[in-house]
This record gives structure tokens, sequence and C-alpha cells, in this order.
């Protein structure tokens, strides 16, 4: 159900990524509630519930670096929609930049290139100023 909810607003990706979430957030409810039932001592249910948080954590790590890094690259704006640029060895002009991904579609406009925030941000980003917008502006 959070799965086809988040589909109308967002892409495949992320909406899964939040379901996964979704799904070891329940569980991790789930084994609280169900410690608290049987009454297991509240050290029992504060180590079960630590676990818990450190499996969470783990598992939503790589989607909060591309998350928070994809809000960096918002914010900063190294570059933007229709600039030439080197992300990462590869080479394009700027598509669409999301929270979780950047997409550069290839000269020939045959490929479309999804190179993850966090990997972006740890990388050396080169700008081609010599080639202009794929949108015609030459006035930059």
């Amino acid at each position: 159900m959070i799965y086809h909810s988040l589909r109308e607003v967002s892409d495949h990706p992320t909406a899964s990524a939040i379901r996964t979430i979704s799904k070891i957030g329940g569980v991790a409810v789930l084994l609280t509630l169900m410690s608290s039932i049987f009454g297991i001592s509240p050290s029992a249910a504060l180590t079960l519930g630590s676990f818990a948080g450190l499996v969470v954590g783990f598992a939503t790590q790589t989607v909060l670096t591309h998350t928070v890094a994809g809000m960096f690259l918002v914010i900063s704006r190294p570059f933007k929609h229709g600039d030439m640029v080197t992300l990462s060895g590869q080479t394009g002009f700027v598509k669409e930049i999301k929270l979780m991904h950047t997409i550069l579609q290839t000269k020939d406009g045959k490929k479309e290139i999804l190179i993850p925030s966090g990997t972006i941000i740890g990388a050396t980003i080169v700008k081609n100023l010599d080639v202009h917008t794929r949108e015609g502006d030459t006035s930059k």
C-alpha cells in the first residue's frame, strides 16, 4: 500500500526504498509490542530495541546518504539543468537533478546515465564551459 501510494508522486527506487524502511520499522514495532505483551524484562526490551535500531540504521544508510547529498546538490547548485558536465567519469548534459540521483543525457541523446547523489558529492565535478547548454542559451 505504501509503495503504490508513493509511486504516484515519486520514482520506483525512492518508493521501493521507503517501502523497505517501512517494513523494517513495522517489524521493530511488532517486536517491541510482543516483548511488552509477554512480560520480557525492561533491559531485554531495551536490548531488542537497540538491535532493531541498529538494523534500521544499517538498512537505511545508503538511502539517507544519497538523500542528504541530493539536498546539498539542490541547495548549492554546482550545476543546473542543461549544463554539460562530467560527473564520476560520465559526461553528458544534465537532464534532471533529483534527491537520490542526477540524470545525464549523452551528447548523442541516445542514453541517460543515472548517477547517485552520494557519489557526486564525493567526486570531482567538471563543468564544460565551452559547450553550450541544451536549451541553446549561449550567454553563459
